[in-house]
């Protein structure tokens, strides 16, 4: 199950639907997506799906959650204590659907190497691994 990481705990100015949104999140076994996620609030008052963007868009603007865009999905930020480097990676299993997050820090460092080299500037970069964790092989 993902769990609603220790650094959530610290960011007080949480909205309401932020905070239901990411409650939600954390007991999930899986990402979720944004309908799955309307679903699951619908009866503690969020009954849009503009309200459930906007949720996440500023949950993962406080860095709390992540999303999968291979998948179109979310997931709570699994890394409790840790800087937020320039580049979120994902190990995902096609066959259970576990996301392992990795250490982003050193292919964060090498991507922006190489951005710089050609004139660009990023600002995040997301890595997915896709393939099978240790248990499903």
């Amino acid at each position: 199950m993902l769990r609603m990481t220790e650094h959530a705990n610290e960011k007080t100015m949480l909205t309401k639907n932020e905070r239901l949104i990411l409650e939600s999140l954390s007991q999930a076994e899986t990402p979720q997506s944004a309908y799955d996620l309307l679903d699951s609030v619908r009866d503690q008052g969020i009954r849009a799906p503009a309200q459930v963007y906007r949720a996440l868009s500023g949950l993962m603007s406080k860095h709390l959650i992540h999303r999968i865009d291979s998948s179109n999905t979310y997931l709570c930020c699994q890394k409790p204590s840790h800087e937020h480097p320039n580049a979120i990676c994902l190990a995902i299993c096609d066959e259970c659907q576990q996301v392992t997050e990795l250490d982003g820090v050193r292919i964060g460092d090498q991507l922006e190497e190489y951005a710089k080299a050609s004139g660009f500037e990023s600002k995040l970069t997301s890595v997915e691994l896709r393939g099978l964790c240790a248990k499903c092989h």
